[in-house]
Protein backbone atom coordinates (compact mmCIF):
# COMPACT_ATOMS: atom_id res chain seq x y z
CA UNK A 1 0.00 0.00 0.00
CA UNK A 2 2.58 2.57 0.75
CA UNK A 3 4.47 1.57 -2.37
CA UNK A 4 1.15 2.87 -4.11
CA UNK A 5 1.06 5.88 -2.37
CA UNK A 6 4.47 6.93 -3.28
CA UNK A 7 3.11 7.32 -7.01
CA UNK A 8 0.41 9.71 -5.83
CA UNK A 9 2.58 12.17 -3.79
CA UNK A 10 3.33 14.93 -5.79
CA UNK A 11 6.77 16.65 -4.79
CA UNK A 12 5.25 19.79 -3.11
CA UNK A 13 2.55 18.00 -1.55
CA UNK A 14 4.87 16.30 1.29
CA UNK A 15 8.82 17.25 1.31
CA UNK A 16 10.69 15.29 4.26
CA UNK A 17 13.25 18.22 4.36
CA UNK A 18 10.89 20.64 5.59
CA UNK A 19 11.45 20.96 9.14
CA UNK A 20 9.20 18.20 11.20
CA UNK A 21 8.39 16.64 8.44
CA UNK A 22 10.08 13.02 9.52
CA UNK A 23 9.30 13.95 13.11
CA UNK A 24 5.66 14.29 12.02
CA UNK A 25 5.92 10.73 10.05
CA UNK A 26 7.41 9.40 13.49
CA UNK A 27 4.68 10.94 15.95
CA UNK A 28 1.99 9.48 13.45
CA UNK A 29 3.03 6.16 13.88
CA UNK A 30 3.08 6.67 17.65
CA UNK A 31 -0.14 8.08 17.82
CA UNK A 32 -1.73 4.73 16.20
CA UNK A 33 0.30 2.57 17.79
CA UNK A 34 -0.83 3.98 20.65
CA UNK A 35 -3.68 1.88 21.66
CA UNK A 36 -2.16 -1.39 20.97
CA UNK A 37 1.42 -0.31 23.36
CA UNK A 38 -0.88 0.59 25.95
CA UNK A 39 -2.76 -3.07 25.78
CA UNK A 40 0.57 -5.09 25.50
CA UNK A 41 2.10 -3.00 28.42
CA UNK A 42 -1.15 -3.21 30.43
CA UNK A 43 -0.96 -7.06 30.36
CA UNK A 44 0.28 -8.83 33.57
CA UNK A 45 3.39 -8.79 34.47
CA UNK A 46 3.45 -12.33 34.20
CA UNK A 47 2.23 -12.03 30.46
CA UNK A 48 4.46 -13.16 27.78
CA UNK A 49 4.40 -10.98 24.85
CA UNK A 50 3.40 -12.46 21.21
CA UNK A 51 5.78 -10.51 18.33
CA UNK A 52 2.85 -7.80 17.57
CA UNK A 53 3.00 -7.22 21.29
CA UNK A 54 6.87 -6.90 21.22
CA UNK A 55 6.60 -4.46 18.26
CA UNK A 56 3.92 -2.37 19.71
CA UNK A 57 5.43 -2.61 23.30
CA UNK A 58 8.72 -1.12 22.46
CA UNK A 59 8.72 1.70 19.68
CA UNK A 60 9.85 4.70 20.82
CA UNK A 61 10.64 7.73 18.53
CA UNK A 62 13.77 9.21 18.97
CA UNK A 63 13.72 13.13 19.48
CA UNK A 64 15.53 14.73 15.89
CA UNK A 65 18.40 15.89 18.27
CA UNK A 66 19.24 13.05 19.38
CA UNK A 67 19.30 11.41 15.95
CA UNK A 68 21.67 14.22 14.85
CA UNK A 69 24.37 13.84 17.62
CA UNK A 70 24.75 9.77 16.28
CA UNK A 71 24.55 10.48 13.12
CA UNK A 72 27.21 12.83 12.82
CA UNK A 73 29.33 11.63 15.04
CA UNK A 74 29.36 8.10 13.83
CA UNK A 75 28.78 8.69 9.88
CA UNK A 76 30.00 12.24 9.94
CA UNK A 77 33.35 11.27 12.11
CA UNK A 78 33.55 8.27 9.64
CA UNK A 79 34.40 10.80 6.82
CA UNK A 80 36.24 13.33 8.38
CA UNK A 81 38.76 10.76 9.36
CA UNK A 82 38.66 9.50 5.81
CA UNK A 83 39.27 13.14 5.01
CA UNK A 84 41.93 13.67 7.38
CA UNK A 85 44.10 10.65 5.88
CA UNK A 86 44.14 12.51 2.63
CA UNK A 87 44.28 15.88 3.60
CA UNK A 88 46.93 15.88 6.75
CA UNK A 89 47.51 19.90 6.46
CA UNK A 90 43.60 20.12 7.85
CA UNK A 91 42.99 19.53 11.41
CA UNK A 92 39.60 17.83 12.51
CA UNK A 93 38.05 21.02 13.05
CA UNK A 94 38.66 22.55 9.90
CA UNK A 95 37.46 19.94 8.29
CA UNK A 96 34.08 19.72 10.37
CA UNK A 97 33.32 23.42 9.69
CA UNK A 98 32.40 22.74 6.17
CA UNK A 99 29.35 20.80 7.06
CA UNK A 100 27.33 22.43 9.69
CA UNK A 101 27.07 19.54 12.18
CA UNK A 102 25.86 21.45 14.94
CA UNK A 103 26.23 18.68 17.43
CA UNK A 104 29.60 17.03 16.33
CA UNK A 105 32.23 16.53 18.42
CA UNK A 106 36.06 16.92 17.78
CA UNK A 107 38.16 14.09 19.00
CA UNK A 108 39.93 14.97 22.41
CA UNK A 109 43.71 15.58 22.10
CA UNK A 110 45.63 12.08 22.34
CA UNK A 111 48.84 10.95 23.16
CA UNK A 112 51.73 10.68 20.93
CA UNK A 113 51.34 6.61 20.62
CA UNK A 114 47.38 6.69 20.45
CA UNK A 115 47.85 8.98 17.44
CA UNK A 116 50.08 6.79 15.82
CA UNK A 117 47.42 4.18 16.38
CA UNK A 118 44.49 6.49 15.37
CA UNK A 119 46.18 7.18 11.72
CA UNK A 120 47.39 3.19 11.23
CA UNK A 121 43.82 2.66 12.13
CA UNK A 122 42.75 5.19 9.71
CA UNK A 123 45.03 3.88 6.56
CA UNK A 124 41.59 2.37 5.51
CA UNK A 125 40.09 4.83 4.82
CA UNK A 126 42.12 6.66 2.74
CA UNK A 127 40.66 5.68 -0.13
CA UNK A 128 36.75 5.42 0.57
CA UNK A 129 34.34 6.67 -1.61
CA UNK A 130 30.58 8.06 -0.53
CA UNK A 131 28.70 4.76 -2.04
CA UNK A 132 31.06 2.74 -0.66
CA UNK A 133 29.90 3.67 3.00
CA UNK A 134 27.47 0.93 4.39
CA UNK A 135 24.67 2.45 6.80
CA UNK A 136 22.57 0.10 8.89
CA UNK A 137 19.67 0.35 11.42
CA UNK A 138 18.45 -2.66 12.23
CA UNK A 139 15.68 -1.91 14.07
CA UNK A 140 14.44 1.54 12.14
CA UNK A 141 10.60 2.19 13.68
CA UNK A 142 9.61 4.90 10.69
CA UNK A 143 12.84 5.81 9.36
CA UNK A 144 14.05 8.82 11.26
CA UNK A 145 17.48 7.94 11.38
CA UNK A 146 17.73 6.90 7.92
CA UNK A 147 16.01 9.79 6.35
CA UNK A 148 19.11 12.06 8.93
CA UNK A 149 21.50 9.81 7.34
CA UNK A 150 20.56 10.60 3.85
CA UNK A 151 20.76 14.02 4.99
CA UNK A 152 24.47 13.75 6.33
CA UNK A 153 25.44 11.60 2.86
CA UNK A 154 24.18 14.15 0.94
CA UNK A 155 26.50 16.88 2.21
CA UNK A 156 29.08 14.18 1.81
CA UNK A 157 28.32 13.57 -1.78
CA UNK A 158 28.07 17.42 -2.96
CA UNK A 159 31.19 18.22 -1.33
CA UNK A 160 32.96 15.25 -3.26
CA UNK A 161 31.15 17.03 -6.65
CA UNK A 162 28.19 15.00 -7.17
CA UNK A 163 24.85 16.49 -8.38
CA UNK A 164 22.25 16.08 -5.98
CA UNK A 165 20.16 13.70 -8.22
CA UNK A 166 22.84 11.43 -8.43
CA UNK A 167 23.70 11.72 -4.89
CA UNK A 168 20.44 10.85 -3.94
CA UNK A 169 20.20 7.88 -5.97
CA UNK A 170 23.53 6.71 -5.37
CA UNK A 171 22.50 6.62 -1.97
CA UNK A 172 19.29 4.79 -2.12
CA UNK A 173 21.12 2.11 -3.92
CA UNK A 174 24.21 1.98 -2.02
CA UNK A 175 24.38 3.42 1.02
CA UNK A 176 21.25 3.02 3.27
CA UNK A 177 19.94 -0.50 4.77
CA UNK A 178 16.92 -0.73 7.43
CA UNK A 179 15.41 -3.71 9.49
CA UNK A 180 12.39 -4.08 11.41
CA UNK A 181 9.73 -6.84 12.82
CA UNK A 182 6.79 -4.22 12.21
CA UNK A 183 5.50 -4.04 9.15
CA UNK A 184 3.56 -0.73 9.46
CA UNK A 185 7.11 0.52 11.00
CA UNK A 186 8.69 -0.85 7.41
CA UNK A 187 5.99 0.75 5.45
CA UNK A 188 6.40 4.03 6.48
CA UNK A 189 10.28 3.69 6.36
CA UNK A 190 10.37 3.01 2.75
CA UNK A 191 8.02 6.27 2.41
CA UNK A 192 9.77 8.48 4.30
CA UNK A 193 12.95 7.51 2.11
CA UNK A 194 11.55 6.84 -1.04
CA UNK A 195 10.25 10.60 -0.59
CA UNK A 196 13.85 12.13 0.46
CA UNK A 197 14.79 9.93 -3.31
CA UNK A 198 11.70 11.89 -4.78
CA UNK A 199 12.81 15.29 -3.01
CA UNK A 200 15.85 15.24 -5.42
CA UNK A 201 14.81 13.34 -8.46
CA UNK A 202 11.26 13.88 -10.06
CA UNK A 203 11.47 10.89 -11.97
CA UNK A 204 12.67 8.32 -9.27
CA UNK A 205 10.11 6.12 -9.43
CA UNK A 206 10.62 5.10 -12.81
CA UNK A 207 13.76 4.46 -12.35
CA UNK A 208 12.84 1.06 -10.37
CA UNK A 209 14.94 2.62 -7.53
CA UNK A 210 13.99 0.41 -4.28
CA UNK A 211 15.06 1.47 -0.72
CA UNK A 212 17.01 -1.84 1.17
CA UNK A 213 14.25 -1.18 4.12
CA UNK A 214 13.04 -4.52 5.15
CA UNK A 215 10.08 -5.76 7.46
CA UNK A 216 12.05 -9.10 9.49
CA UNK A 217 9.10 -12.38 8.78
CA UNK A 218 9.32 -15.32 10.46
CA UNK A 219 9.85 -18.40 8.67
CA UNK A 220 7.13 -19.76 9.51
CA UNK A 221 5.32 -17.53 7.40
CA UNK A 222 5.91 -19.84 4.70
CA UNK A 223 4.16 -22.97 4.25
CA UNK A 224 6.56 -26.01 5.10
CA UNK A 225 4.17 -27.82 2.08
CA UNK A 226 4.88 -24.88 -0.25
CA UNK A 227 9.13 -25.24 0.45
CA UNK A 228 9.05 -28.92 -0.03
CA UNK A 229 7.10 -28.65 -3.35
CA UNK A 230 10.39 -26.37 -4.78
CA UNK A 231 12.90 -29.23 -3.83
CA UNK A 232 13.21 -30.94 -7.52
CA UNK A 233 14.35 -27.11 -8.59
CA UNK A 234 16.72 -27.21 -5.82
CA UNK A 235 20.76 -28.96 -6.16
CA UNK A 236 21.44 -30.69 -2.90
CA UNK A 237 23.37 -27.78 -1.68
CA UNK A 238 20.53 -25.28 -2.49
CA UNK A 239 17.89 -27.32 -0.75
CA UNK A 240 19.87 -27.30 2.59
CA UNK A 241 20.87 -23.58 2.20
CA UNK A 242 17.27 -23.21 2.26
CA UNK A 243 16.16 -25.40 5.39
CA UNK A 244 19.07 -23.53 7.33
CA UNK A 245 17.26 -19.94 6.05
CA UNK A 246 14.01 -21.33 7.25
CA UNK A 247 15.58 -22.45 10.71
CA UNK A 248 17.61 -19.11 11.43
CA UNK A 249 14.22 -17.54 10.71
CA UNK A 250 11.55 -19.58 12.61
CA UNK A 251 10.99 -17.07 15.12
CA UNK A 252 12.33 -14.19 12.93
CA UNK A 253 8.84 -11.82 13.95
CA UNK A 254 10.06 -11.98 17.80
CA UNK A 255 13.50 -11.40 17.40
CA UNK A 256 14.01 -9.62 14.37
CA UNK A 257 17.96 -8.42 13.69
CA UNK A 258 18.84 -10.62 16.55
CA UNK A 259 19.29 -13.73 14.50
CA UNK A 260 21.58 -15.92 14.17
CA UNK A 261 22.77 -16.01 10.60
CA UNK A 262 26.50 -17.20 11.37
CA UNK A 263 25.96 -20.67 9.85
CA UNK A 264 24.40 -19.75 6.71
CA UNK A 265 25.84 -20.71 3.27
CA UNK A 266 25.78 -17.01 2.02
CA UNK A 267 27.31 -17.85 -1.44
CA UNK A 268 24.95 -20.59 -2.16
CA UNK A 269 21.67 -18.18 -1.27
CA UNK A 270 23.30 -15.52 -2.70
CA UNK A 271 23.24 -17.16 -5.93
CA UNK A 272 19.68 -18.32 -5.45
CA UNK A 273 18.40 -15.21 -5.07
CA UNK A 274 19.91 -14.08 -8.36
CA UNK A 275 18.08 -17.19 -10.04
CA UNK A 276 14.92 -15.88 -8.04
CA UNK A 277 15.60 -12.63 -9.77
CA UNK A 278 15.82 -14.05 -13.30
CA UNK A 279 12.53 -15.98 -12.87
CA UNK A 280 14.14 -19.55 -13.45
CA UNK A 281 12.42 -21.23 -11.23
CA UNK A 282 9.12 -22.77 -11.86
CA UNK A 283 5.14 -21.45 -11.33
CA UNK A 284 5.14 -22.83 -7.70
CA UNK A 285 7.85 -21.27 -7.02
CA UNK A 286 6.94 -17.65 -7.96
CA UNK A 287 4.09 -17.74 -5.09
CA UNK A 288 6.29 -18.27 -2.31
CA UNK A 289 9.54 -16.51 -3.67
CA UNK A 290 9.39 -13.25 -2.86
CA UNK A 291 9.50 -14.03 0.88
CA UNK A 292 12.13 -16.14 0.73
CA UNK A 293 13.82 -13.69 -1.34
CA UNK A 294 13.28 -11.28 1.24
CA UNK A 295 14.37 -13.54 3.84
CA UNK A 296 17.67 -14.04 1.84
CA UNK A 297 18.04 -10.58 1.72
CA UNK A 298 17.65 -10.11 5.28
CA UNK A 299 20.31 -12.43 6.11
CA UNK A 300 22.55 -11.15 3.77
CA UNK A 301 21.96 -7.81 5.08
CA UNK A 302 22.79 -8.82 8.79
CA UNK A 303 26.00 -11.46 7.81
CA UNK A 304 27.51 -8.29 6.54
CA UNK A 305 29.73 -6.00 8.41
CA UNK A 306 28.58 -2.44 8.34
CA UNK A 307 30.86 0.89 8.39
CA UNK A 308 28.13 2.53 10.38
CA UNK A 309 25.21 0.79 12.44
CA UNK A 310 22.97 3.96 14.45
CA UNK A 311 19.55 2.67 16.09
CA UNK A 312 17.36 3.05 19.05
CA UNK A 313 16.94 -0.41 19.68
CA UNK A 314 13.87 -2.00 22.17
CA UNK A 315 14.08 -1.46 25.22
CA UNK A 316 12.46 -4.71 27.28
CA UNK A 317 13.79 -7.30 30.04
CA UNK A 318 13.40 -10.66 29.95
CA UNK A 319 10.17 -11.23 32.23
CA UNK A 320 7.95 -10.36 29.16
CA UNK A 321 10.10 -12.47 27.26
CA UNK A 322 8.96 -16.01 26.23
CA UNK A 323 10.25 -19.19 27.28
CA UNK A 324 12.03 -19.80 23.29
CA UNK A 325 12.84 -16.30 23.28
CA UNK A 326 14.81 -16.14 26.63
CA UNK A 327 16.47 -19.04 25.81
CA UNK A 328 17.78 -17.36 22.45
CA UNK A 329 19.09 -15.02 24.24
CA UNK A 330 20.87 -17.15 27.02
CA UNK A 331 22.17 -19.24 24.18
CA UNK A 332 23.60 -16.32 21.67
CA UNK A 333 23.96 -13.43 24.08
CA UNK A 334 24.97 -14.36 27.34
CA UNK A 335 26.59 -11.53 28.61
CA UNK A 336 23.60 -9.06 27.36
CA UNK A 337 20.92 -11.79 28.25
CA UNK A 338 19.66 -9.41 30.86
CA UNK A 339 17.75 -7.10 28.17
CA UNK A 340 17.27 -6.43 24.72
CA UNK A 341 18.45 -3.54 24.18
CA UNK A 342 22.02 -4.52 25.66
CA UNK A 343 21.68 -8.06 22.68
CA UNK A 344 21.76 -5.29 20.31
CA UNK A 345 24.62 -3.21 21.26
CA UNK A 346 26.78 -6.30 21.69
CA UNK A 347 25.81 -7.61 18.44
CA UNK A 348 25.71 -4.74 16.12
CA UNK A 349 28.73 -3.62 17.61
CA UNK A 350 30.25 -6.39 16.60
CA UNK A 351 28.85 -6.59 12.89
CA UNK A 352 31.20 -3.01 12.17
CA UNK A 353 34.25 -2.92 9.69
CA UNK A 354 37.55 -2.54 10.93
CA UNK A 355 37.42 1.31 11.91
CA UNK A 356 33.69 1.43 11.74
CA UNK A 357 31.39 2.82 14.29
CA UNK A 358 28.25 1.84 16.17
CA UNK A 359 25.76 4.66 17.66
CA UNK A 360 23.20 3.14 19.89
CA UNK A 361 20.69 5.10 22.26
CA UNK A 362 20.03 2.73 25.36
CA UNK A 363 18.53 3.01 28.97
CA UNK A 364 21.61 3.89 31.04
CA UNK A 365 21.72 0.56 33.06
CA UNK A 366 23.99 -1.37 30.89
CA UNK A 367 27.07 1.44 32.63
CA UNK A 368 25.91 0.65 36.20
CA UNK A 369 24.12 -2.96 37.19
CA UNK A 370 26.28 -6.21 37.94
CA UNK A 371 24.09 -8.23 35.78
CA UNK A 372 25.69 -6.03 32.81
CA UNK A 373 29.49 -6.62 33.95
CA UNK A 374 30.23 -8.84 31.54
CA UNK A 375 29.07 -7.16 28.78
CA UNK A 376 30.92 -3.42 30.05
CA UNK A 377 34.36 -5.35 30.22
CA UNK A 378 34.16 -7.02 26.64
CA UNK A 379 32.98 -3.89 24.85
CA UNK A 380 35.62 -1.97 26.46
CA UNK A 381 37.99 -4.64 25.68
CA UNK A 382 37.64 -4.99 22.33
CA UNK A 383 36.42 -1.25 21.16
CA UNK A 384 37.42 2.00 21.51
CA UNK A 385 34.32 4.22 23.26
CA UNK A 386 34.17 7.58 21.50
CA UNK A 387 31.46 9.87 23.43
CA UNK A 388 29.14 8.75 25.75
CA UNK A 389 26.19 10.79 26.35
CA UNK A 390 24.60 10.28 29.52
CA UNK A 391 20.87 11.26 29.37
CA UNK A 392 18.80 11.86 32.98
CA UNK A 393 15.10 11.23 33.67
CA UNK A 394 12.90 12.87 30.99
CA UNK A 395 14.89 13.61 28.44
CA UNK A 396 13.81 11.54 25.66
CA UNK A 397 10.21 11.88 26.93
CA UNK A 398 10.65 8.68 28.91
CA UNK A 399 10.63 8.32 32.50
CA UNK A 400 14.14 6.69 32.96
CA UNK A 401 17.55 7.46 31.96
CA UNK A 402 19.22 6.50 29.00
CA UNK A 403 22.18 6.85 27.25
CA UNK A 404 24.08 7.33 23.57
CA UNK A 405 27.47 5.04 23.25
CA UNK A 406 29.23 5.43 20.41
CA UNK A 407 32.03 2.81 19.71
CA UNK A 408 34.59 2.29 17.30
CA UNK A 409 35.75 -1.01 16.10
CA UNK A 410 39.37 -0.24 16.99
CA UNK A 411 40.83 -1.59 20.04
CA UNK A 412 42.20 1.66 21.44
CA UNK A 413 42.44 1.41 25.23
CA UNK A 414 44.18 4.86 25.97
CA UNK A 415 41.90 6.80 23.64
CA UNK A 416 41.04 9.62 25.27
CA UNK A 417 36.96 9.44 24.87
CA UNK A 418 34.30 12.27 25.18
CA UNK A 419 31.83 12.27 27.92
CA UNK A 420 29.27 14.33 28.94
CA UNK A 421 25.51 14.82 31.05
CA UNK A 422 22.42 16.22 29.30
CA UNK A 423 20.42 17.19 32.35
CA UNK A 424 16.17 17.28 31.75
CA UNK A 425 16.17 21.33 32.23
CA UNK A 426 18.57 21.63 29.07
CA UNK A 427 15.35 19.89 27.01
CA UNK A 428 12.75 21.71 28.02
CA UNK A 429 12.60 23.84 24.64
CA UNK A 430 12.90 21.03 22.30
CA UNK A 431 16.76 20.23 22.38
CA UNK A 432 19.97 22.07 23.46
CA UNK A 433 21.47 24.78 21.72
CA UNK A 434 24.63 23.17 21.77
CA UNK A 435 26.89 20.49 22.95
CA UNK A 436 28.37 19.55 25.33
CA UNK A 437 26.67 21.78 27.74
CA UNK A 438 28.83 23.42 30.37
CA UNK A 439 29.15 22.07 33.70
CA UNK A 440 26.73 19.04 33.10
CA UNK A 441 29.96 16.35 33.85
CA UNK A 442 31.61 17.40 31.00
CA UNK A 443 34.65 14.84 30.73
CA UNK A 444 37.56 13.46 28.37
CA UNK A 445 39.73 10.31 29.34
CA UNK A 446 40.63 7.06 28.46
CA UNK A 447 38.15 4.11 28.92
CA UNK A 448 40.49 2.29 31.25
CA UNK A 449 39.04 4.95 33.78
CA UNK A 450 35.50 4.25 33.56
Amino acid sequence: MIKELVTEVPRDDFDVEKEGQVEIIGWLYQYYNEAPKNAAVAQPKSHKYCDQELASATQLFTPDWIVEYMVQNSLGKLWIHALMTRHPEQNETELVAKFNWQYYMPDAPQTAETVVNIQKADQDLANLQPQDISFLDPSMGSGHILVYAFDVLMAIYTAEGYGEREAAGQIVKHNLQGLDIDTRAQQLAYFAVMMKLRQFDRRALSRNISPEVYDIPSSTEVSKGSVELLMDDFTKEEAQAIYNLMAAFQNGREVGSLVDTSKLSLETLQHIAERIDQGTYNQTFVRVGEKIHQLIQIALILSEQHDIIVTNPPYLGTARLNNSYSQFLKHYYSDAKADLFAAFLEKMTGSLKRGGYSALVTMQSWMFLSSFEKLRKGLLAKYTLSNLMHMENGVMGIAFGTAVSIFRNIPLTMFNGTYHQIKYRDVQNGDPASLPVAGNRYNRTNQTNC
